[in-house]
């Protein structure tokens, strides 16, 4: 398109032809221009003279979503079954799956963590890695 104010009426500053005429080229949208439902999108299309006689046009709108977030999983490990005073050694994992992930920050991605619980009479001692919170 040329330069300077562009409106229903301005040609396109060059003629399309060869290749380019069948070449899809993909235009990202921000997506905090659309909104939940119903989107209107509207289109031109600019010939380069009155006499052209052909228009190829195709749009596809199509989103990347992320799935449903699914809550924490803590894995203990295998079921065991104790008399007390005896002691037990629980040895698994916990992991979530990233989600829901502020818009703008990128893909998720899913953290699992190993952990260790051990039970003796009244004292139990939780054994896992240490986070930092940060920015």
């Amino acid at each position: 398109m040329p330069t300077g104010t562009i409106n229903y009426l301005t040609p396109a500053a060059s003629v399309v032809g060869t290749v380019d005429e069948t070449t899809f080229y993909l235009q990202p949208v921000d997506p905090s221009q659309l909104v939940n439902g119903t989107n209107v999108v509207a289109v031109e299309i600019h010939q380069s003279g009155t006499n052209s006689s052909d228009i190829i046009f195709d749009l596809e709108l199509s989103d990347s979503t992320f799935p449903p977030n699914q809550g924490p999983l803590a894995n203990a490990g295998s079921d065991q079954t104790i008399t007390l005073p005896a002691s037990a050694t629980l040895s698994g994992t916990v992991s979530d799956d990233g989600l829901p992930i502020p818009p703008g920050l990128g893909k998720p991605s899913s953290l699992t963590v190993p952990l260790s619980v051990a039970l003796a009479g009244s004292v139990v001692v939780w054994s896992g890695p240490a986070f930092a919170s940060g920015p």
